[in-house]
C-alpha cells in the first residue's frame, strides 16, 4: 500500500480540483451560440466536459457524448477521437477500467487513422493511468514508453517532464529502483527545460523515495527537501498534501520516524482542511 500511495499522488498530483468557472461559462456559451456543424462547438462539448470532470463525472459523460455525437455526425475527425478520449479519462475516474479500457481503445484507432502522433502519445498516456489503477504496472509500462517514444520524438519537453516522472513511479512500484532514479533524473532535466516546477518537485520527491529505499540517506534528504521547497513555493495545498505524504514515507523508510510522523500530521491537517481526510487514512 505504501508504494500505491506514492504512484498515486506521483500520476494524479496536480490534475485535480483545478476546474475553472470562468472557462466553463465560456464554454457554455459557446455551446448555446455555435452552429452545430461547427467543429469549435465539438470541441467546446469535449473541453467542458473535461472540466465539469472535476466536480461531477456523470455531466461529464454527458457532455462528452455530446461532442461525440456532433463530432460524428458532421465528420470531425480529431474532436470525434477526443470525444472518447475524455469518455476514458472519466470512467477511470469513476473506476470503471473496463470501460475506460475500451473508450481509450477507440480514441487510439481513430488517432492513428488521422496520424497526429502528440494526440496518439496522450492516449497512451491514458492508457498507462488506466492500468496504473488496476495495479498492471507491466502494462502500464508498456504505455508509458510509447508515450515517452514519441513525446521524445517531438522534443516535448513539458509532456516528457510528466512522462518521466510517471515512469519513475511504475519502476518504483515494481520495485525496479535504479530505473526509477534513471526516469526521474531526466524528468528533472526535462522539468527545467520546459520550465514546469509541479514535474520538478514531483521527480525530485520520487528520487527522496528511491534513495530512501536504498539507504542513501544524504540524497533521500536532499531531493525530499528541495520536492517540498518547490511545492511550498507553488502555495498549492493539494499539492503540498500529496508532497507531505510522500515525504513522511520516504522518512519513514530512513527510519527517522518523528520526522515521519511530523511529515503525516502536516498531510492529515491540509486534507482535513480541505475535505479529503478521509481518502488519506483510508491510503494509510
Amino acid at each position: 500500500m505504501r508504494i500505491r500511495i506514492i504512484i498515486s499522488f506521483l500520476f494524479w498530483s496536480g490534475c485535480l480540483f483545478s476546474q475553472d468557472q470562468k472557462l466553463m461559462d465560456s464554454l457554455l456559451q459557446l455551446i448555446k451560440t455555435l452552429p452545430d456543424s461547427s467543429g469549435q462547438k465539438a470541441k467546446a462539448y469535449n473541453d467542458m466536459a473535461w472540466e465539469v470532470g472535476y466536480i461531477n463525472l456523470d455531466s461529464s459523460i454527458h457532455y462528452a457524448e455530446k461532442g461525440k455525437e456532433l463530432a460524428v455526425k458532421y465528420v470531425h475527425g480529431r474532436h470525434h477521437a477526443q470525444s472518447w478520449n475524455v469518455l476514458g479519462t472519466i470512467y477511470n475516474d469513476k473506476g470503471d477500467y473496463n470501460k475506460a479500457i475500451t473508450c481509450h481503445l477507440k480514441a487510439i484507432e481513430l488517432r492513428e487513422q488521422l496520424g497526429i502522433e502528440t494526440d496518439l502519445a496522450n492516449s497512451y498516456h491514458n492508457m498507462a493511468l488506466v492500468y496504473s489503477n488496476m495495479d498492471s504496472l507491466s502494462t502500464a509500462l508498456m504505455w508509458q514508453r510509447k508515450t515517452y517514444a514519441i513525446y521524445r520524438k517531438h522534443e516535448k519537453y513539458y509532456t516528457l517532464a510528466m512522462t518521466c516522472n510517471n515512469l519513475g513511479a511504475t519502476f518504483s512500484g515494481m520495485k525496479m529502483y535504479d530505473s526509477a532514479i534513471v526516469y526521474y533524473q531526466q524528468g528533472i532535466t526535462y522539468s527545467i527545460q520546459a520550465s514546469r516546477n509541479l514535474t520538478l518537485a514531483m521527480n525530485h520527491t520520487g528520487l527522496g523515495f528511491c534513495f530512501a529505499t536504498q539507504k542513501n540517506v544524504s540524497k533521500a534528504n536532499y531531493h525530499a527537501q528541495e520536492g517540498l521547497r518547490i511545492v511550498r513555493e507553488m502555495q498549492s495545498p493539494y499539492e503540498l498534501m500529496g508532497a507531505f505524504e510522500t515525504t513522511a514515507l520516504t522518512y519513514e523508510l530512513l527510519t527517522e520516524y518523528d520526522r515521519s510522523l511530523m511529515y503525516l500530521d502536516s498531510a492529515m491537517i491540509l486534507a482535513e482542511q480541505l475535505g479529503v481526510l478521509s481518502s488519506v487514512m483510508k491510503n494509510r
